[in-house]
């Protein structure tokens, strides 16, 4: 998807002036624990499509474009690979996620795009626990099952319902046999 086209995906996004079950609003880039529980419940997301984490909007002040450009937590393609290479995930099977950057009113947006593919259930099987600093640590636990349902992602110290995931079409059986959809 080019830049312009994804700017026009996002901007359709805010004027909807919510979240959803393959979109996230950020202020800024997640870190550690958080970064890696929002890109496992966006891989695991029950719309079976792309999802998008769009950083750089604050949702909490009208959906307000404030960018990125300060950051210091930004992350590029490269560095999501690495973050993620490092992490134990069931079957060596890792989510694939990409940073597209575009100009916004202004404002240089980050939309962390993590792609559908024929993986899922992700989920890693080792605790993942790691804090910005400052910030009290955060576990993402071990053989937990995240996912996003409308919009609101599984807490990261709960697993989501067997029941989402148990009658979506596509991941019928998943849970009970650990096969991929």
């Amino acid at each position: 998807m080019t830049d312009d086209e994804l700017a026009d995906v996002v901007l359709s996004l805010i004027s909807d002036c919510r979240e959803g079950g393959y979109w996230d609003f950020k202020k800024q880039w997640p870190l550690g624990a958080e970064l890696l529980h929002d890109i496992i419940c966006m891989a695991n997301n029950l719309e079976d499509r792309d999802a998008y984490i769009i950083i750089g909007v604050n949702e909490a002040n009208g959906f307000a474009v404030v960018g990125v450009e300060n950051d210091q937590g930004r992350r590029n393609t490269n560095d999501l690979t690495n973050f993620l290479r490092y992490k134990k995930f069931q079957g060596g099977m890792r989510p694939t996620a990409l940073v597209q950057t575009f100009t916004l009113v202004g404002h240089q947006v980050d939309v962390l795009i993590v792609k559908n593919t024929s993986h899922t259930l992700y989920l890693i099987t080792e605790d993942f626990t790691e804090a910005p600093a400052g910030a009290r640590p955060r576990t993402v636990r071990a053989n937990s099952i995240y996912t996003r349902v409308q919009d609101a992602n599984t807490p990261i110290d709960k697993t989501a319902d067997l029941t989402y995931l148990h009658h979506h079409p596509d991941r019928e059986g998943c849970i009970l046999s650990g096969s991929s959809r």
